[in-house]
């Protein structure tokens, strides 16, 4: 919980870079930590979102977040 904390100042800049990008069609997402990156992409109209994760208990999250998106 203090980790999702501390990371919270992520949030506003992780959705600045993934809006100059402009995710669109494929995309592949290296890492998902706490998932600001994956929630943002959906935004977009993107029709395919692969997400690579090495770490199992966050591996564990982006499953969840593929269940629900």
């Amino acid at each position: 919980m203090v980790y999702m904390k501390r990371m919270e100042w992520e949030k506003p800049y992780i959705k600045e870079i993934i809006t100059s990008l402009n995710p669109k069609g494929r995309v592949l997402e290296i890492g998902f930590n706490m998932g600001y990156g994956a929630t943002c992409i959906r935004e977009f109209p993107v029709l395919e979102h692969v997400i690579i994760e090495k770490d199992p208990s966050f591996a564990q999250k982006a499953r969840e977040f593929a269940l629900k998106h």
